[in-house]
């Protein structure tokens, strides 16, 4: 995967691949964002020790918006090859067609810094 880029799938829905990535480190955690503040990710993962996602939020992907918290359910996988990072998981939040019932969405961001 070339630096610079990232792959969101979300709900079984990949979508195109962006090239609108941050990726920065101050000690030991990683805040990585592709996108923008309409339509985007934002991921945080603590490298203290093995790797662990400790939030993840989408922004209007693939009609859905939603986070995932390390603390307030099933954790996310974080894996790193090389320079990227991919982290898979449950987030809770809403659909854009009916967003006034919370709803669930299953992602794989996949980040190379």
């Amino acid at each position: 995967m070339p630096v610079g880029t990232a792959e969101v799938t979300v709900n079984d829905q990949k979508l195109a691949t962006s090239k609108s990535v941050a990726c920065s480190i101050e000690q030991a955690t990683t805040t990585i964002q592709t996108g923008d503040d309409n339509a985007g990710t934002t991921v945080i993962v603590d490298n203290s020790g093995k790797p662990v996602a400790r939030s993840v939020v989408i922004r209007n992907l693939g009609g859905f918006t939603g986070s995932y918290s390390q603390d307030l359910g099933p954790s996310a996988d974080v894996k790193w090859t090389g320079r990227t990072v991919t982290v898979a998981g449950t987030a809770d939040g809403f659909n854009a067609d009916n967003p006034s019932v919370r709803a669930t969405g299953q992602f794989s961001i996949a980040v190379s810094c």
